[in-house]
């Protein structure tokens, strides 16, 4: 399977929501206002039709914490022969 790399995110929240306006304003596409801002094209037009930034993204039921020892509880279950 092919490995994919991931880039650091090089734009701030503020840029994205110029790009926005800029776009809405009716002032440029926005293929120009995502480059102008240095947004993604693919993240300016996914927040155009209503897709939330990850941080207002729904949170997680369960913190980092509590999850790995869910993960080890059920490991540790399995282990014993529960779930068979």
């Amino acid at each position: 399977m092919a490995q994919t790399t991931k880039y650091a995110k090089n734009y701030s929240e503020e840029d994205v929501q110029a790009a926005i306006r800029t776009v809405r304003d009716k002032h440029l596409s926005k293929r120009e206002a995502a480059r102008q801002h240095n947004v993604p094209e693919s993240t300016l037009r996914g927040r155009l039709q209503g897709r939330l930034s990850v941080h207002k993204a729904k949170p997680t039921a369960l913190s980092r914490q509590e999850e790995q020892k869910l993960v080890e509880w059920l490991k540790e279950s399995a282990r014993r022969g529960f779930g068979r």
